[in-house]
């Protein structure tokens, strides 16, 4: 799920578990979830 960029509150969701908890096993295991923040359409600057 984090390779398809998934939100931890959302891979939480689906495992009954908080974000919190997601992020912490992810950081024990050497996983990063560190998010790309883009732009929801794509906008450019003119």
């Amino acid at each position: 799920m984090v390779r398809h960029k998934t939100p931890a509150i959302v891979i939480g969701l689906m495992l009954g578990r908080t974000s919190v908890a997601v992020k912490s096993k992810a950081n024990e295991l050497g996983v990063s979830m560190r998010q790309d923040n883009q732009s929801p359409y794509r906008r450019r600057k003119k």
